[in-house]
């Protein structure tokens, strides 16, 4: 039987509703934030012109909150930033040309 993550509220109260932006925010903390500095390396060598970065960088940190909870965290955290940053920059530079 699978197990799942129970998430809490800022009063300790569990978060039972998956789409509740509480748990999107409390994994993107956990899994993102301390590797700010590797998605915006990733998101600068996956782009393909420079002045398109920043636009880019602001929708893989935006595709990585709406999909946080696709994560398993049985998988390796850096191996699954790498995949979703340069596959997102990908079809980014694809969608403007």
């Amino acid at each position: 039987m699978e197990s799942k993550q129970v998430y809490l509220d800022s009063d300790g109260k569990p978060i039972l509703n998956g789409k509740d932006p509480r748990v999107n925010n409390a994994l993107f903390e956990q899994y993102i934030l301390p590797n700010y500095d590797m998605v915006l390396q990733l998101t600068r060598k996956y782009t393909d012109r420079p002045e398109n970065v920043d636009e880019n960088f602001v929708n893989v940190l935006t595709e990585f909150y709406k999909y946080i909870q696709s994560y398993k965290p049985e998988k390796s955290l850096k191996t699954w930033i790498h995949i979703c940053t340069k596959r997102c920059c990908q079809e980014l530079n694809k969608r403007r040309y």
